[in-house]
């Protein structure tokens, strides 16, 4: 009988074990990191040739990037998406902040 408590208790915890590792991998994806950022995360700045400002990147959700511009009052928010931000001969890339 102890066997079979002793059995069933190992199984309940090896299941338990192999759920919280499939809930760790399933943060790591929700990440901005792994969503088509590549290397640009929150707090990145970027900038592109032609533009007057320098963004910096508040919030990166899926394929959403939220900007905002550096040295504007307010800090209006401005969602694109990486592949504006990534399209045509001079895309954005990232920049030192100021």
């Amino acid at each position: 009988m102890k066997r079979i408590g002793s059995l069933i208790f190992i199984l309940s915890a090896l299941v338990l074990v192999g759920c919280n590792k499939e809930d760790s991998s399933g943060v790591k994806a929700a990440s901005g990191k792994f969503s088509g950022a590549g290397e640009w995360s929150q707090g990145d700045c970027i900038d592109r040739a032609l533009s007057p400002y320098i963004y910096q990147i508040a919030e990166v959700e899926g394929s959403s990037v939220y900007l905002y511009k550096m040295g504007e009052m307010g800090k209006k928010v401005v969602k694109k998406t990486f592949e504006e931000l990534k399209k045509g001969k001079e895309p954005f890339v990232k920049v030192p902040c100021p």
